[in-house]
């Protein structure tokens, strides 16, 4: 199974895209909306792992290719924001009305 996530779209955007990829047995494809991203789960079942890795790379390439710039791969939103972050030596000032801060142990998480 491999996970990719996805952002800047609405569900139904995102069903209708991949519509195809998700009616078909095997190898699988799940969607599910998780805070303000979408997981995308890619699943297969082959003789070997070798076989299984084959078919869902060439599912998460139909997905790239459709999604494009929507997709973020592996990583999720909070992890590429804490990444881009790191990578051009930014950073940024946080103003939470909540208790929780969500957004602040998310980034800082990473």
């Amino acid at each position: 199974v491999r996970t990719l996530h996805a952002v800047g779209l609405g569900e139904s955007v995102i069903g209708e895209l991949l519509a195809d990829l998700m009616t078909q047995t095997n190898p699988t494809l799940g969607i599910s909306a998780k805070r303000a991203q979408y997981e995308l789960r890619i699943g297969a079942r082959a003789n070997s792992r070798a076989d299984a890795e084959a078919m869902i790379a060439g599912v998460e390439a139909t997905i790239r290719e459709r999604l494009g710039a929507n997709l973020l791969g592996a990583e999720r939103l909070d992890q590429t924001v804490a990444r881009l972050l790191r990578e051009r030596g930014k950073t940024i000032a946080l103003h939470e009305g909540v208790a929780a801060a969500p957004l602040y142990h998310a980034l800082s998480a990473q």
